[in-house]
């Protein structure tokens, strides 16, 4: 049999309690329920000061009792049977507070942050986010997860039985008096698919995608294209050495050229005494394809760079690159209406260090180095800005030509893509004083991703006649993505048949 025990002022109830091991009794009045209604709001002081201090214990004991005979407040029941495990738990929505004090309702939260394989997984910034604090209707300080609110590189590691080819150079045509032409087209399919890879009937887009290269005899070189990545061009305007631009679309994760590329691109080389050489390279992203739903990257770069060929063997350059990113920084994708509060318009410095050794008409040694500089990036969420990034990436290669058999290639590659090396953001985190009174302040986390990757691959190109090209491949990546840990391995072969 079960009584309940009215409290002072018939406001809230008690539930009965039993007393001794074997036997029990029954009280009623405020001589048992004023201890029960008493130590449940000590509970509740002690564990949230700030109820004491704004004198609110009361009320959320009340607003958190359960009801009882009729809806709402009646005379036999007042507001109901007190419900500590239920005044335990949050009150109303929870909120986190951001630069300048403005709130943000935690379940409104998302994504906000898609990084890049410059930064990693950001596990520092996820693991401050996996235990962030928000406070309910009462200010109460709870520990809330928004690690959500960074999502991780989408590309994960996998054994692929089947090379990538990354050597895709364009198709080259020797014309008469010395001139070259270089060409490139495709088709690409923009039509969205389901889950099961079946094409969507809402629409039938398709995107043609080309690049066109002339080298005059006197070195001038003039090169745009739509689609195809910047590198190549850029290299040869600058070089004038063909292997290493083909060399350098292996290494396009090197440098800043990897965030702004399948969109439209120029580029232009010349001349400038008998040793040296001048160019110039503009490349844009690709435009958001309308009829997917997803994060699109939208940057732009300008290129200048400068070479010096000291012997018959040696070339040396140097290029500046300034990258524009609007949606982002370093690749990292960042949702225009985010909670964290970073957005895009980030500006990127870089210099790129090139050479290549021509050891023979059949072995040349290849390297680049790339160091780049983001400048601050302002925050107006939980983030109160960046420091300035500062990301680097390298790669050596060597080429061997005739090896086995007339015009078969191979090439050695060891590369870092590009990484963040220093940098820092300032999360705004919450806390609590003796008095239960929130405080805020700024803590700087890194951004340096927790692995750093290393690439090696082995190619290898055969020629089996003017039509048909045997190509092998093999590749180890360690710390995928900047990801400490990830691993990924490929190897296999093609068969490629011109008709």
């Amino acid at each position: 049999m079960q009584r309940w025990i009215m409290a002072p002022g018939e406001a809230i109830v008690a539930p009965n309690v039993m007393a001794g091991p074997n036997a029990w009794s029954y009280w009623s009045g405020t001589s048992m329920s004023a201890p029960l209604i008493s130590g449940s709001l000590v509970l509740l002081e002690s564990a949230w000061p700030i109820l004491k201090t704004n004198g609110t214990a009361a009320n959320l004991l009340l607003a958190t009792s359960t009801d009882l005979g009729v809806a709402k407040v009646d005379a036999s029941y007042g507001y109901g049977l007190a419900n500590v495990a239920k005044a335990f738990e949050p009150y109303g929505v929870l909120t986190v507070s951001g630069t300048g004090g403005k709130s943000y309702s935690v379940p409104q939260l998302t994504g906000s942050l898609l990084s890049s394989g410059v930064l990693g997984s950001m596990s520092s910034l996820q693991s401050k986010l996996a235990s962030y604090t928000a406070f309910d209707g009462f200010a109460r300080n709870f520990t809330v997860n928004l690690s959500g609110l960074v999502k991780s590189p989408a590309a994960t590691a996998s054994l692929n039985p089947l090379p990538s080819n990354a050597r895709k150079g364009p198709v080259v045509v020797k014309l008469a008096g010395g001139d070259e032409f270089a060409y490139w087209q495709q088709t690409v399919d923009l039509n969205p698919t389901d889950l099961m890879g079946m094409r969507s009937a809402v629409s039938d887009a398709t995107q043609t995608q080309g690049f066109a290269l002339l080298k005059q005899a006197d070195g001038m070189l003039f090169a745009s294209g739509m689609g195809y990545a910047p590198q190549y061009a850029q290299q040869y305007a600058l070089l004038n050495h063909a292997e290493a631009a083909a060399w350098s679309l292996d290494v396009g994760r090197v440098g800043l050229s990897n965030l702004s590329q399948g969109g439209a691109m120029l580029s232009m080389g010349m001349p400038m005494t008998a040793h040296s050489r001048l160019a110039w390279s503009w490349s844009q992203s690709a435009e958001r394809n309308p009829l997917q739903d997803q994060a699109t990257l939208q940057a732009q770069q300008w290129s200048m760079g400068w070479s010096y060929q000291p012997t018959s063997s040696w070339t040396l350059a140097t290029t500046l690159h300034a990258l524009q990113e609007q949606t982002g920084f370093l690749g990292t994708y960042a949702k225009a209406d985010n909670g964290l509060g970073l957005r895009g318009q980030a500006a990127t410095s870089a210099m790129e260090f090139d050479t290549v050794y021509q050891a023979s008409a059949k072995h040349a040694w290849m390297a680049q180095l790339h160091l780049a500089k983001t400048s601050a990036l302002d925050g107006n969420g939980l983030l109160e800005g960046t420091s300035a990034l500062y990301s680097q990436g390298f790669a050596v290669g060597w080429l061997g030509k005739s090896l086995w058999h007339t015009n078969d290639k191979m090439t050695l590659t060891l590369q870092q893509p590009l990484r963040l090396s220093a940098g820092n953001v300032g999360l705004r985190v919450a806390g609590v004083d003796a008095q239960g009174l929130p405080n805020y302040q700024t803590e700087r986390i890194s951004l340096v991703p927790s692995g750093r990757e290393l690439d090696l691959k082995l190619n290898y190109e055969l020629p089996l006649s003017a039509t048909r090209q045997l190509s092998a491949q093999a590749a180890y990546k360690q710390d995928y993505m900047q990801i400490d840990g990830l691993r990924d391995a490929s190897i296999g072969m093609t068969l490629q048949q011109q008709f």
